[in-house]
């Protein structure tokens, strides 16, 4: 459990909370929605989030990172997990956001793996709501994140790592002009078995004002996908 001590640093770390209300929220999704939200996840929100998932278990179940056969990993409890993520969030290893449509939970985007010293990187992944997919938002989600990595956490990379039958998954870091940087061989274990997955990420070099940015600019250059 965490000390007060350790409760107190973590409430006056600036948490990371990013809205996309403009106008062009209706050209670059199909969502009737006013505003899209990503947010530091407090325990409030991850009890809603771990409801939402469980009630979206067989659309995310093939896609889920599980404990590999053979290996002594004991998953951990509802109050373990989120101790753990406080921990990895006020170490600045971890970041978890809540993904919200007008106030309701709709996904999950996480940033992970961030390492500072020589390589300055991270890693994203993400899941959304079935009700909410295939309209865009979790593209422009991935590009508010890939911004707010390259400016508000001043990292140098971000890599997104995407099993090669995802397709929808897949879209997005295309969309969004990721570099492909190969398949890694049985990388994760996921729904039980180790899965390869196809490597794509950007350098701060490649944001170019900005990945939202490009986003609205394909739109109003009619690039639409």
């Amino acid at each position: 459990m965490f000390s007060l001590v350790d409760r107190a640093r973590l409430a006056l770390r600036r948490p990371l909370d990013l809205v996309y209300d403009k106008p062009e929220l209706a050209s670059i999704t199909t969502a009737n929605l006013g505003y899209l939200r990503l947010r530091q996840m407090k325990r409030a929100d991850h009890l809603r989030v771990n409801e939402l998932r469980y009630g979206e278990r067989e659309w995310l179940g093939p896609w889920e990172a599980s404990a590999p056969v053979g290996y002594p990993v004991d998953p951990p409890t509802f109050e373990q997990y989120v101790a753990s993520c406080n921990r990895q969030i006020l170490e600045g290893r971890m970041m978890p956001l809540v993904i919200e449509g007008d106030g309701q939970p709709i996904g999950q985007l996480t940033i992970s793996d961030i390492s500072r010293a020589a390589t300055q990187s991270c890693a994203i992944g993400y899941w959304i709501s079935q009700t909410w997919a295939n309209m865009g938002l979790m593209t422009l989600a991935v590009a508010m994140a890939l911004d707010a990595c390259f400016t508000d956490l001043n990292l140098h990379r971000a890599e997104i790592n995407i099993r090669p039958e995802n397709a929808r998954s897949l879209a997005i870091p295309r969309k969004l002009g990721l570099r492909k940087e190969g398949v890694r061989r049985k990388y994760i274990c996921i729904d039980g078995s180790w899965a390869d997955h196809v490597s794509f990420a950007a350098t701060v070099e490649d944001a170019h004002g900005g990945f939202v940015a490009r986003l609205e600019a394909h739109k109003q250059n009619n690039s639409c996908y």
